[in-house]
């Protein structure tokens, strides 16, 4: 029972911005665009660590706002709900992260832009490694090849193929 009532008083408290006098509830107010900063350190080794502990709905609003660069509108359209659902997660996410780190909302903010930054330059360089090749006539079909790792009953003639073929390597 505690603990319903410590995580209704946190949604309370993370809604109180929202309904200013005359309690008319107003939705929260969509994040400004913050300049990346660099945090410190020990900061940098307890982000992703700090990010994976958090509930997956808010790992992925955080991915699809800090990596992919999406505003609030499109992570809902994404997801499939509500503009200020995704601003409400989003807010409660940045609360566990200053709970769990320390420093302000701000810092938050300026940090996971920069872990974003880093994130989506990691992402762009292991898709430039890629193979570049496409497949040739001689290649089986994307179906076979994966048939064949399910059931691992590969001829001997895909078998070669797939050793010396980088883009079947690659695939298979």
């Amino acid at each position: 029972m505690r603990d319903f009532k410590e995580q209704l008083e946190r949604w309370r408290k993370l809604l109180e911005p929202a309904k200013p006098e005359g309690w008319k509830w107003q939705p929260p107010l969509e994040i400004e665009p913050v300049t990346p900063k660099e945090p410190p350190e020990n900061i940098k080794a307890q982000l992703g660590d700090s990010i994976a502990k958090l509930p997956d709905l808010e790992q992925k609003i955080l991915n699809l706002r800090f990596v992919n660069g999406l505003s609030s509108e499109e992570i809902a359209q994404t997801l499939g709900s509500k503009k200020v659902f995704v601003t409400v997660i989003e807010r409660g996410a940045i609360e566990r992260l200053v709970e769990l780190i320390g420093g302000s909302e701000e810092d938050i903010y300026s940090w996971l832009e920069w872990w974003g930054k880093k994130e989506a330059e990691a992402i762009e360089s292991e898709l430039a490694n890629l193979p570049q090749k496409r497949p040739s006539h001689n290649c089986p079909s994307l179906d076979r090849l994966y048939i064949a790792h399910l059931r691992w009953d590969w001829t001997e003639q895909e078998r070669q193929h797939v050793r010396s073929c980088k883009y079947c390597r690659f695939i298979a």
